[in-house]
């Protein structure tokens, strides 16, 4: 086959076969040069960075793919390019949902944590009419009160364990009889958490309402209870606090990404 001929099936073999991954260097102004894959046809984030030296103004009107628009929006824009978050890859929402963690493919929390105990509970558990979606509603405030940071961790667990609290009363004073195993599972992921909180001053007022509230029918010494361990904020097993860091961390990036956009960073 003539040589001319080879070239043309060859070029036109490239032009139809789907591209499944490629890569661009795109200008993120200042200077700074970035890689962005083009993956299954989808654009990826930027990484790879490198300085070539100061490209100089374009007159404020430039075509830059990140932070097109003058020495103003690169510089913006570079600023945040250098300040993006840690293994912040791709675009992700703001953290909200009420089993946020569960369930991902890393395994956050550990099985006989708090969390997990009470959405399992909460999925599988609940007899009384109503009790999962409350469940869901205090699991949903606790990881915004997180994200938006409008309140403190600290007070976010409390206004979780409150509200659990009032969930285990309704629960019991439903109906306590046959129910009474529901009652045990919710107080016992209640004292859970509170351990988790590593408060001993909310551990022995918890273990004070059980006695006083429902100890005709679940003695304080059930095995199931622990009113003297509390659980260390640096425990891998305290899913309250593996909880906070991934929204903190998770919530960083989404914000970062939120950020660009507006900025004009990204088309």
């Amino acid at each position: 086959m003539h040589r001319y001929w080879m070239y043309v099936l060859a070029a036109g073999f490239l032009f139809f076969a789907p591209i499944k991954e490629s890569y661009a260097l795109v200008d993120a102004g200042g200077g700074w040069y970035c890689q962005r894959a083009y993956v299954d046809g989808q654009y990826q984030g930027l990484g790879n960075c490198q300085y070539f030296g100061s490209t100089g103004s374009d007159g404020g009107g430039g075509s830059y793919e990140y932070g097109g628009g003058g020495d103003g929006r690169r510089a913006t824009c570079r600023n945040l390019l250098l300040n993006k978050p840690e293994d912040c890859v791709n675009e992700i929402p703001i953290p909200s949902s009420a089993e946020y963690g569960y369930g991902t493919a890393g395994g956050e929390y550990q099985g006989g944590s708090g969390l997990p105990r009470l959405i399992a509970w909460k999925n599988n558990g609940p007899a009384v009419s109503g009790i999962s979606q409350k469940i869901t509603n205090i699991l949903q405030n606790h990881t915004q009160a997180l994200a938006t940071g409008f309140v403190s961790r600290s007070v976010a667990d409390q206004d979780l364990t409150q509200g659990l609290q009032s969930i285990c009363s309704e629960q019991a004073y439903a109906s306590p009889w046959p129910y009474i195993a529901g009652t045990e599972k919710c107080l016992t992921t209640l004292n859970r958490l509170v351990q988790e909180r590593n408060d001993s001053t909310w551990l022995s007022g918890l273990r004070d309402w059980v006695a006083t509230n429902f100890n005709a029918d679940i003695s304080v010494n059930n095995v199931g209870f622990d009113f003297n361990t509390l659980i260390s904020l640096l425990d891998p097993e305290n899913s309250l606090a593996v909880k906070a860091d991934l929204v903190k961390k998770d919530n960083e990036c989404a914000m970062w990404w939120q950020e660009a956009r507006d900025e004009g960073c990204l088309q």
